[in-house]
């Protein structure tokens, strides 16, 4: 990202056996599935395994 307000988006696989859930906004993901994460310059995608 180089303009603030941009966002991106990548491909987050997350490892299968837990569920693992984004500290920044509370969203949780299975484990085993590939998830598309959008952020913006002034978040950053962090994830804690359950």
């Amino acid at each position: 990202m180089t303009t603030p307000g941009n966002t991106a988006t990548t491909s987050v696989w997350f490892p299968p056996g837990n569920s693992w859930t984004d500290i920044f906004t509370g969203k949780t993901y299975r484990g085993g599935t590939t998830q598309n994460i959008t952020t913006t310059l002034d978040t950053m995608p962090v994830f804690k395994k359950h």
